[in-house]
């Protein structure tokens, strides 16, 4: 078994409604079984099974302070 970091976070399961709390990341420096921050981890993943249906959650971070930049000579489909 890997090691991992727990993750302070409240998310409902997708699938049959239930609040979460319990998620995990390997995600954000040293993996030592600390308890973080979602901030803590930057553009990571956290993840975690529901223990009512055990369906399989996943979610990502996007940090607020990320600036997304559109270049539109880049962004162009290429037709021939």
């Amino acid at each position: 078994m890997g090691m991992f970091n727990y993750v302070k976070f409240k998310a409902n399961c997708w699938k049959c409604g239930v609040e979460l709390r319990e998620f995990q990341t390997k995600d954000g420096g040293e993996l030592a079984m600390k308890r973080l921050l979602p901030k803590a981890i930057g553009n990571g993943n956290l993840y975690t099974s529901c223990d009512n249906c055990n369906a399989w959650n996943e979610w990502q971070v996007i940090p607020k302070e990320v600036e997304v930049i559109f270049d539109e000579k880049e962004s162009k489909l290429r037709t021939e």
